[in-house]
């Protein structure tokens, strides 16, 4: 269903996270007859930074996704004025080196196909 993707998240971590939030077990409760897709995006004010995704989708285990993003070049986003680090705590030292978003979309594309957000 899903292709192999470079995400920050190991498997396991994310097992372990849905396992703790209980996400999964009260998902299967539910009657559930489309995917739905969650996603957490973290920005500077104009560019996302961070992009997380967990898709549930009947009859497939839930899927999981994370990744930092590189808003642009790095000399265009060295001002502290342009982070809003103390609000999701993403500095430009995380997103160093990480995928821009044109690099990403195509998999977040993938994930949002047919799914309720």
């Amino acid at each position: 269903m899903w292709p192999a993707v470079t995400a920050d998240v190991p498997p396991a971590m994310a097992q372990l996270w849905l396992i703790q939030t209980m996400c999964a077990q009260r998902l299967a409760q539910l009657p559930v007859p489309v995917p739905l897709l969650f996603l957490d995006v973290e920005t500077t004010r104009d560019r996302v930074v961070e992009l997380a995704m967990i898709r549930f989708a009947p009859g497939y285990p839930p899927w999981i996704w994370h990744s930092y993003v590189q808003p642009g070049s790095e000399a265009a986003h060295q001002s502290r004025k342009y982070w809003n680090t103390e609000i999701h705590g993403v500095t430009p030292a995380m997103v160093h080196g990480r995928p821009t978003f044109p690099h990403i979309a195509p998999v977040v594309l993938q994930a949002l196909e047919g799914a309720t957000v």
